[in-house]
């Protein structure tokens, strides 16, 4: 989805389509609306939009008119929507995933606009006069009309988190729209926005449901039924529907409401892994036997992965940090043989309390900041169980990569301030600022003006940043790459609205993080199916850092590339690449694959 408008109204628009809905020439763009105001380009998917169809029939029908559709597209529902109700109104009776852009040819103004959550990408910019906009920033780089500079302070933030918050971007006066964002552009280029949506006010509305866990049937039957009904709408009767089945507790509850309410049988995908310690694929085929699914599983290779990190520079219009991006992209690419919609567990931790780090903060960060003693006590033992896990293998303590959630607790466990809090929990564990010549932050504190918090709170500053940064942006990207749609349940606003007023001991009750998801899990899976090992679709990066892109690496870290761009001290940056690729020192691998991801990007664009 392109856009380009020059001052006096010269515009030009284009459009990719991936047909879901409608998937003959009559869906084509761009979109009319009924009396032809306005002209749209549009992104994504409204799941209700069947029932916003029957409503602007209706309203039609209030004047002893008919209203006659040119097609079956949520798109023509979209902006006659918008016509009849007005953007804001319109937009707050859909339910979806959309970017899209609309030339109101009576107002003489562009309009654009993103999801409540941020599913969809929308990037932005002025250059020599030309409004620009589009979903993949690619399209733009070789065009001679714009010169794109390095955004150094959005690239040192990348360092410390693997992604860029909205509205920065990897470039200089190019931005990211942010979720549930309208903006409008006049004929002289004036821009002006506003929200549609206000996600805090939405999710801290007073609770009605009661905190007794034992009266609660109802409250996890309503929560139950309200899941089955929008995974069905998110279901498709034109084309295969499957699931990304990793074994864990969300994307196994997505898959098996989507068995039980779909007609017919689900595809379900899985990657198998050389790696005991990633591997989830016999508890993905015990998951997928008991549903009746039709289960699917892709082994990854060396080559897939070396493959990968060669050419990821094309995958993403900005650098990305996250690894999971690896097994994300192979099962997409495996995928879009038998399927073109895909439903995944994405954002279940964040709705139910699932992270680690809401868990601490809920039941020891205030007891540890009040016990000097038990704090002491702690900080010394890290290093010794740290050192433990080299020798002696505690996978017994059933807790998935030990070392690297050592490194966060380590980082965070003399943290007094929320703020600070959370900007260590989601860096990537034992930050180092040594590597850059100017370090970067997010200021966190702009979303959150309470004076007491709790674990929701945390929960709510993810959904503003790590879920629609991270999470949301590394699906999107690797299933559209492979024409596949990406379809998350858990991001729906209805959904996350009823998670948050819940009372917080159906999230987390006493050390059990997504306590109503095990209890709606349990009614379709027995017990011994469901796991509690968090581990989700990754892969032993640093492992492979050190055995097989050691090379790769060095020529990233060309001294000549390096001092392209000034970013980092090169000597520094070095010699812990150097003494990480010998095991010589206890180096955080996650900021080495960013920085490494950050100048291959670079090198390559």
């Amino acid at each position: 989805m392109i856009y380009i408008l020059k001052k006096k109204n010269n515009l030009g628009l284009a459009s990719l389509r991936l047909a879901i809905v409608d998937a003959s020439k009559k869906g084509n763009q761009p979109t009319h609306s009924f009396s032809g105001r306005f002209v749209m380009v549009y992104n994504g998917e409204i799941y209700n939009y069947l029932e916003l169809r029957q409503i602007i029939e209706q309203k039609f029908k209030k004047y002893k008119k008919k209203f006659i559709w040119k097609n079956s597209t949520d798109s023509e529902v979209l902006v006659n929507g918008i016509e009849i109700f007005g953007i804001k109104k319109m937009l707050k009776m859909c339910e979806g995933m959309f970017a899209f852009s609309i030339w109101d040819k009576k107002e003489n103004k562009l309009i654009i606009g993103r999801d409540r959550i941020g599913e969809k990408p929308l990037y932005y910019g002025i250059q020599n006069n030309i409004f620009f906009f589009t979903s993949d920033l690619l399209t733009f780089q070789k065009n001679k009309l714009f010169k794109f500079e390095i955004n150094k302070k959005a690239a040192n933030i990348f360092v410390k988190y693997g992604f860029i918050p909205s509205p920065l971007s990897i470039y200089k006066n190019v931005f990211k729209l942010e979720p549930s964002t309208i903006l409008e552009v006049d004929k002289n280029l004036k821009v002006s926005r506003y929200n549609y949506y206000d996600l805090k006010k939405e999710l801290f509305k007073k609770s009605i449901y009661k905190s007794n866990i034992e009266e609660n049937n109802d409250t996890i039957d309503s929560t139950n039924k309200l899941l089955q009904s929008k995974i069905k709408n998110m279901l498709s009767n034109d084309f295969k529907v499957g699931c990304f089945l990793s074994g864990g507790i969300d994307s196994a509850l997505v898959a098996s409401i989507a068995q039980t309410v779909s007609k017919k049988k689900i595809e379900t995908f899985t990657l198998k892994t050389s790696s005991k310690n990633y591997d989830e694929s016999i508890s993905a085929k015990k998951i997928s036997q008991f549903l009746g699914t039709n289960h699917n599983t892709y082994k990854v290779k060396k080559k897939d992965i070396m493959s990968y990190v060669n050419n990821m520079h094309n995958y993403y219009s900005e650098p990305f940090g996250d690894s999971s991006q690896i097994p994300s992209f192979l099962l997409s690419k495996f995928a879009k043989k038998k399927i073109k919609i895909v439903l995944t567990g994405d954002g279940g931790d964040e709705i139910s309390g699932g992270y680690n780090r809401y868990l601490y903060f809920k039941q020891y960060h205030n007891f540890l900041n009040k016990n000097t003693f038990s704090k002491i006590l702690l900080k010394l033992s890290i290093p010794i169980i740290y050192k433990l896990n080299k020798f002696i293998n505690l996978n017994f303590l059933n807790v998935w990569n030990l070392n690297s959630k050592l490194k966060k607790l380590e980082s965070i466990i003399n943290i007094k301030s929320f703020s600070n809090y959370y900007d260590a929990s989601i860096s990537q564990g034992g930050y180092d600022d040594k590597y850059l010549k100017s370090p970067g932050f997010i200021n966190n504190k702009k979303y959150i003006d309470r004076k007491k918090h709790t674990f929701k709170d945390l929960m709510y500053l993810d959904l503003k940043l790590y879920f629609p940064e991270d999470i949301l942006c590394k699906m999107d990207r690797a299933s559209m790459y492979h024409s596949i749609e990406n379809r998350t349940p858990f991001a729906n606003h209805k959904i996350i609205e009823h998670f948050f007023k819940l009372p917080s001991e159906l999230l987390i009750n006493k050390f059990k993080p997504k306590f109503i998801l095990k209890k709606i899990l349990g009614l379709y899976l027995p017990k011994d199916h469901i796991s509690n090992v968090k581990k989700g679709f990754s892969i032993p990066m640093s492992y492979f850092l050190k055995k097989y892109l050691n090379t790769w690496g060095d020529k990233v870290l060309n001294i000549k590339n390096l001092n392209k761009h000034d970013l980092f001290d090169n000597e520094y940056l070095i010699l812990k690449w150097t003494n990480f690729k010998k095991d010589k020192d206890d180096i955080n691998y996650h900021q080495l694959w960013n920085i490494l991801v950050l100048q291959n990007w670079i090198n390559k664009h």
